[in-house]
């Protein structure tokens, strides 16, 4: 009868376990929800708890990338972007992120490579070719710079006529 017992109530617990789990896509939404009303820290738990359920979702792990680097853990941004990219190699945010972080610590020929990267992927990103023009410029590329640069403001343009549209 005891085991009946205990097993009618580990049961019961891994009901009521399984009715108040949150899947990695439910943590994913509300770390998302989370960044964009600024509260970094809590959107950086969520996309922390959504890994542990999805290892390999490289959303996920841009979302950390993302928060880090708003709370300026710039290695941690780094890991995350880098392992972002490993798992998905067109996310042109995880470039991004990562092209930022090579810029805060002025490492700008890497920032280049990233960029460059990210231009590949997506020749239409205009924080590509704004991130690409900075790191030349900094590389003292100026010719090329201003050619990025001027690609960055026409991508603006662009975009802010689209969306009138």
């Amino acid at each position: 009868m005891k085991i009946y017992r205990k097993l009618s109530t580990i049961i019961v617990l891994l009901c009521v376990q399984a009715m108040f789990s949150v899947n990695a896509t439910e943590l994913q939404q509300l770390a998302d929800q989370a960044f964009k009303s600024g509260d970094y820290q809590k959107a950086n738990s969520l996309y922390r708890r959504a890994l542990r359920e999805d290892k390999g979702n490289a959303e996920i792990l841009l979302g950390i990338a993302k928060s880090e680097e708003v709370n300026g853990n710039i290695k941690q941004a780094k890991k995350f972007a880098k392992k972002a990219i490993k798992k998905d190699s067109q996310l042109v945010d995880a470039y991004l992120v990562l092209g930022r972080m090579f810029g805060r610590q002025e490492k700008w020929q890497k920032a280049r490579h990233v960029y460059q990267a990210a231009t590949v992927i997506d020749p239409q990103n205009e924080l590509a070719a704004l991130g690409l023009g900075e790191a030349l410029g900094r590389l003292g590329e100026q010719n090329k710079a201003s050619s990025e640069f001027e690609r960055f403001k026409t991508l603006k343009a662009q975009k802010k006529n689209e969306q009138k549209d």
